[in-house]
């Protein structure tokens, strides 16, 4: 016998106005584009991939929702225990930061790192990886999975980078009357399940994440890579602010992206300490950014500057400045 599917209500049969504004927004967009009430639904409940729980108690309570969680094999649930827990893989030891279920963002434990990517990984890729917590190893299965062995079967950090999109960033749609046209995020659905993007035109449109992918920013590859490699300096360069001098790779920094106005600001403030931590923090999508200097990451700001303008190409940097000595972390 066929499996007996749960009881409840048809999707013809949903009261619209009970959506939440999410389901509202994609609804409206479909019909927009000619879909039928009941193919619409379905397209907004497929997104949540089986968890119901992200639904509205309207369409949660379909017949075809109920399917769909059926069918998944059980609701995804979240396991707050791996927050927090560190992961060996890609030859290195990651802290779980956040975890969505059957994927977690991690970040790599290396703070000498100028930039610090937040990785999209599966679970499931790793769930042969060693853990640890607080540097304590608990689970050892198999081979760390930066072994030879396992070559191949992970992302590098810039390839991974790429697969994770988000709000501001430029990507390129390939699906219905859109061939390979180029376009902005504007909003994320649950998950990354599906992306608003606007068009050059001004018009906007749901996509999947298979219709899209993200524009490869040459100078952030560039940038990104170029960066990781500066581990000291074999040359100061003179500033013409006071007795202030900069590395190879904050003079990397400042030709690759245009960014000596940066050196310009922290060296104008001509601060006393003698071990200052500042931070550029991008506001891509509305090209601002926010210039701080603390003492150490642990304590707050003592200077703070809004920049109402920047096309700097990274979304966040990190510099120390030494006893008038400007460089990146990786250089200390």
């Amino acid at each position: 016998m066929g499996k007996h599917l749960p009881d409840g209500k048809s999707l013809l049969a949903v009261d619209l106005s009970r959506l939440d504004d999410y389901e509202s927004q994609v609804y409206e967009d479909m019909i927009n584009k000619g879909r039928t009430k009941e193919d619409a639904l379905k397209i907004i409940i497929n997104t949540v991939e089986g968890d119901s729980s992200q639904l509205s108690k309207e369409l949660a309570g379909t017949d075809y929702a109920k399917q769909m969680s059926d069918n998944s094999g059980s609701v995804v649930i979240k396991d707050n225990s791996r927050v927090g827990k560190e992961y060996f893989f890609d030859g290195h030891w990651h802290k779980c930061v956040e975890d969505n279920g059957d994927r977690g963002f991690f970040e790599p434990l290396n703070t000498n790192l100028a930039i610090v990517p937040r990785l999209l990984i599966k679970f499931s890729d790793i769930k042969d990886a060693p853990v640890r917590i607080n540097s304590t190893e608990i689970k050892k299965k198999g081979k760390h999975l930066g072994d030879s062995k396992n070559k191949g079967r992970h992302l590098g950090y810039s390839e991974m980078a790429k697969k994770v999109i988000k709000i501001g960033d430029k990507v390129l749609v390939n699906v219905g009357k859109y061939k390979n046209e180029e376009g902005k995020v504007i909003d994320m659905g649950i998950k990354g399940n599906n992306y608003k993007v606007e068009f050059s035109d001004g018009s906007k449109a749901i996509i999947f994440p298979t219709d899209l992918k993200l524009k490869e920013n040459k100078l952030v590859f560039e940038l990104s890579q170029g960066l990781l490699q500066f581990t000291g300096t074999e040359n100061y360069y003179k500033h013409w602010v006071g007795n202030y001098v900069y590395t190879d790779g904050v003079k990397f920094l400042a030709d690759k992206a245009g960014a000596y106005w940066l050196i310009d600001a922290i060296f104008s403030y001509r601060r006393k300490e003698p071990f200052q931590v500042w931070e550029l923090a991008v506001d891509t999508p509305r090209n601002k950014a926010l210039l701080t200097m603390r003492e150490d990451t642990k304590y707050p700001p003592k200077v703070r500057q809004e920049i109402p303008f920047t096309d700097f190409p990274l979304d966040y940097i990190k510099l120390y400045l030494i006893d008038n000595v400007l460089l990146l972390p990786s250089e200390y």
